[in-house]
């Protein structure tokens, strides 16, 4: 009996069909090539081979806040043609915030309407037939911070810094937007939906983390307060697909979303929450693009402790009992246990053929899906999950 059942586990294991990706988490202590750019070129200040530290200034640049455009025709109320004889500065001059641009007097000076410079820049006439002028915003100055600890390993004269670091690193199952970075900020448990309560101005520049779902109105609050990033347990689909109007990852809504589990409700992994609790007002990077989000140490660095620690994309062999989750529609996201694989291919409604698996997705629930759609999941949930199911089972 003991060799049969060798002989059956080896007829397993050269089925390549039933091989799958492991979802893996969290990752600790890895070693990350962090880039830092500056957003405007300008002077590098450090040099390959330098030990940085997080509160290193390691950049400078000057950057231009932009220009703003204004109707003078409407402001002062009057016909463009008579703009020329109220403006008060030439084309091309300097001004200052509170500076008198334009000035329309009426009754002999008892009445008048006045342009005031709302900020410091170069004053430009745009279109005079029109009445539309412009102030292109002063530079200003910009000190990029080394962000962490580590050492310099590349540089690209003039435009950024490659880091080399330990970190420790979150990964996501759905990702929306670009790169971005600020002070890590846990608003709420990893159970409950995020709240616009309790959302405030003390939150812009930073990424918000905790929940089981993030909502279109969280989006947008979020928006209006100067938030970088979200990363939550999930996404509710409708709300993002009525702000990007598609389901494309390189979207970007003005900051970056980054769910752990998928869409829809989904309670974080502790073990992702705890990471995210100990690191709270720690700097972070968020890189939907990649899902993942990277947490940099805060340990002084040096050259001879650094080791070579990357993550790895495993593979494994499915089996009976194990707990996948589902990366196909309707169940994108869910997670269930393996209650039996499939010998031959299974013909599905579309009519592709390949080898399936038979997932309990919950309450009974069972659903046929294809291996490929499927990934295994290794986190501290699986042996609490894989018990809950199994009493689920039980029960029916």
């Amino acid at each position: 009996m003991r060799s049969k059942g060798k002989k059956t586990s080896l007829k397993i294991k050269d089925n390549l069909n039933w091989l799958v990706s492991k979802k893996i988490g969290v990752f600790y202590n890895l070693t990350r090539t962090v880039i830092r750019r500056l957003p405007q070129k300008g002077k590098i200040t450090v040099k390959e081979g330098d030990v940085t530290e997080s509160s290193a200034i390691i950049g400078l640049c000057h950057v231009s806040p932009g220009f703003r455009v204004f109707n003078l025709s409407e402001i002062l109320n009057i016909p463009p043609e008579k703009i020329p004889s109220c403006l008060l500065k030439s084309s091309g001059s300097k001004v200052f915030k509170g500076d008198v641009i334009a000035e329309d007097k009426k009754l002999f000076g008892i009445i008048s309407r006045q342009f005031i410079a709302p900020a410091d820049g170069v004053f430009e006439v745009m279109d005079q037939s029109k009445g539309q002028m412009m102030i292109r915003f002063m530079p200003v100055s910009f000190k990029l911070p080394a962000g962490v600890y580590g050492e310099v390993v590349k540089v690209v004269p003039d435009q950024e810094v490659h880091i080399r670091t330990k970190v420790d690193l979150i990964r996501g199952v759905l990702g929306s937007g670009v790169e971005r970075e600020g002070i890590l900020k846990v608003v709420t448990s990893n159970k409950e939906t995020i709240s616009i309560i309790g959302l405030d101005k003390s939150l812009s520049g930073s990424i918000i983390a905790g929940g089981s779902m993030m909502t279109k109105e969280v989006i947008q609050k979020s928006l209006a307060l100067g938030v970088r990033g979200i990363l939550s347990g999930g996404i509710n689909i409708r709300d993002y697909k009525s702000l990007v109007s598609s389901l494309n990852p390189l979207e970007d809504v003005g900051l970056s979303l980054l769910a752990t589990e998928g869409y829809g409700s989904s309670e974080m992994p502790g073990e992702i929450f705890e990471l995210l609790r100990k690191n709270d007002n720690c700097f972070a990077i968020i890189s939907p693009q990649e899902k993942e989000l990277i947490i940099p140490s805060l340990k002084s660095f040096t050259k001879t402790a650094i080791k070579e620690k990357r993550e790895k994309n495993e593979l494994c062999y499915l089996e009976k009992g194990m707990v996948v989750r589902l990366l196909t529609f309707p169940y994108l996201g869910r997670e269930g246990m393996v209650l039996e694989l499939s010998k031959s291919p299974t013909t599905f409604p579309s009519g592709i053929e390949a080898f399936s698996a038979l997932i309990e997705i919950g309450k009974g629930m069972q659903v046929l899906i294809p291996i490929r759609n499927l990934e295994v999941v290794v986190n501290y949930r699986q042996t609490h999950l894989k018990a809950d199911i199994s009493m689920s089972s039980l029960r029916n």
